[in-house]
């Protein structure tokens, strides 16, 4: 019986630990405000930069919390981790292209000249 009562506790103490880093990472992502800018792709770049940041440092703060018994798999092999999410992140990007393309939803009619372009896609990446 010790150990359903362990594990009870255990799965309540995880489910809490979640919802408190998603509710601290929404809370910690609404108070900073995204600066105006006149130039939308300047605008996207920190409307997705904000979250990023808030996110990574909610993971930092988790990480010291539970004393470093975690393990963050991104630091063991950084060079891998990051050529991996580049081509996770561009395989994802494609294939909800590919499937919004097959089903019609998207048609590419034309080419338009996109201002700061590389700007637009760091945010994707981002």
């Amino acid at each position: 019986m010790t150990d359903k009562k362990e594990t009870t506790v255990r799965l309540i103490t995880t489910v809490a630990k979640v919802i408190i880093f998603f509710v601290g990472w929404a809370m910690l992502a609404s108070v900073i405000p995204i600066p105006d800018s006149s130039n939308p792709a300047v605008w996207r770049f920190f409307a997705e930069l904000i979250p990023f940041f808030c996110i990574a440092a909610m993971t930092a703060l988790f990480f010291v919390i539970e004393r470093r018994k975690i393990t963050l798999h991104m630091t063991a092999k950084p060079l891998h981790t990051i050529v991996l999410s580049c081509v996770l992140g561009v395989v994802w990007i494609g294939v909800a292209v590919g499937i919004l393309t097959i089903l019609g939803v998207v048609r590419i009619a034309g080419v338009n000249q996109i201002e700061a372009l590389w700007l637009w896609m760091l945010s994707a990446f981002v």
